[in-house]
């Protein structure tokens, strides 16, 4: 632990015994090959059989580590928000759970404005043929490929191909559907 971060790490710990609580802090450390690392600190008094303290247990994250995640997830909402294609996630159901500003151009929407249900903007057909031949391909693990027919916010219909994935859980089990339409 660096020398300005010392005292602080030793408050920490005196806090961490003699109040019992556990106690989050945040400071930085070296590594042996002299990288410096930002880690978060949860310090918890593990109690003896006589329920005096037998130690202190530290735990450290390294926070460089989630920034790079987040980092990352940052850069991947970048690319999605900034994509020509207009991609969705929804449920079964036909619920929206995401959309992004080509799949609100393409279908005359904004966020106040959009349909809460997918299948609104669909007509009686591609109701038909998700329910007949899209969605049994998805929980079947497969990927749905074509072209469907929906209507804009205005009720004007119009044709969009569409891929539709399946996103599982661990089990296997479909949770959602990812589209890309154009």
């Amino acid at each position: 632990v660096p020398r300005g971060d010392q005292l602080f790490v030793a408050d920490s710990c005196k806090t961490a015994l003699t109040k019992r609580q556990e106690v989050l802090t945040e400071s930085s450390i070296k590594t042996k090959n002299k990288q410096q690392l930002q880690v978060e600190w949860h310090y918890r008094v593990l109690p003896g059989t006589d329920n005096q303290a037998e130690c202190i247990l530290a735990l450290g994250i390294n926070l460089n580590e989630r920034k790079q995640v987040h980092q990352q997830l940052r850069l991947f909402k970048k690319m999605v928000e900034s994509s020509q294609e207009a991609i969705v996630v929804r449920r079964l159901d036909g619920k929206l759970i995401y959309y992004n500003q080509a799949y609100e151009r393409l279908f005359k929407v904004s966020l106040p404005t959009a349909p809460n249900d997918f299948f609104l903007q669909c007509t009686e057909d591609t109701r038909r043929l998700f329910e007949q031949e899209i969605t049994p391909q998805l929980q079947a693990g497969e990927t749905w490929e074509g072209v469907i027919e929906v209507v804009d916010n205005d009720g004007q219909p119009f044709s969009v191909w569409q891929r539709v994935d399946a996103i599982n859980d661990e089990q296997g089990n479909l949770l959602l559907s990812l589209a890309l339409m154009h």
